[in-house]
């Protein structure tokens, strides 16, 4: 009987294994795809389109490296978030495609490109009195989070507006190594979390 489980044992460590290198691999995805874009320099709707999957998968490794730092703590619902992340870029829509600037008049990126939407978001949230929709504007709040911090290493972001006008940026292997390191937090170690947020145990059965 021993010899049956040990080796499913083994194969269901492997597994984990595999999957927890994805984080990683997201990281070299992202990582190529800007550096298509700075060497090719594709047509804007290309380049808007790679750009929105680097969020997705930005986004996407830091919220593993929070699950696996705060677990259910975290309080955020990562399909929500995902696409919080992807829908602030709707802010572009009026400068872009009709060509009215009043969400960006004096400032390099649309206003709600900015710090004060994230605090707005998560005090929304603290006010809120349903669990369920706490933790909606909560994750809409953390994508928005996240994907500040790949905007401010592509390009300046006012980031406190409306206090500050002006563009704040990092440069793009700052940002790279940020998401490195968050990606190697989600590998490094024999547990994880699981997508609900519970911690799994480690091969030698501790938590």
């Amino acid at each position: 009987m021993a010899n049956v489980r040990i080796p499913a044992l083994r194969g269901r460590l492997r597994v984990r294994a595999l999957a927890r290198g994805r984080p990683l691999l997201a990281v070299v995805l992202v990582a190529a795809l800007d550096g298509v874009v700075a060497t090719v320099r594709p047509p804007l709707l290309l380049t808007g389109v790679l750009d929105e999957i680097g969020h997705v998968l930005s986004t996407a490794v830091l919220l593993l490296a929070g699950r696996r730092t705060l677990g259910d703590r975290m309080g955020v619902a990562t399909g929500t978030a995902l696409v919080a992340t992807v829908l602030i870029d709707v802010d572009h829509v009026p400068r872009e495609l009709f060509g009215n600037p009043f969400l960006t008049k004096g400032t390099p990126r649309p206003y709600p490109h900015s710090v004060a939407t994230v605090v707005l978001l998560a005090a929304l949230a603290l006010s809120v009195r349903r669990e369920r929709t706490r933790r909606i504007v909560m994750s809409c709040a953390a994508g928005v989070g996240f994907h500040l911090v790949r905007d401010v290493g592509t390009a300046p972001v006012a980031l406190a507006w409306p206090f500050w006008w002006g563009g704040l940026r990092v440069p793009h292997a700052l940002y790279l190594l940020v998401l490195l390191a968050a990606g190697l937090l989600c590998t490094v170690g024999g547990g994880g979390v699981r997508p609900g947020g519970t911690v799994e145990p480690r091969p030698d059965g501790t938590g």
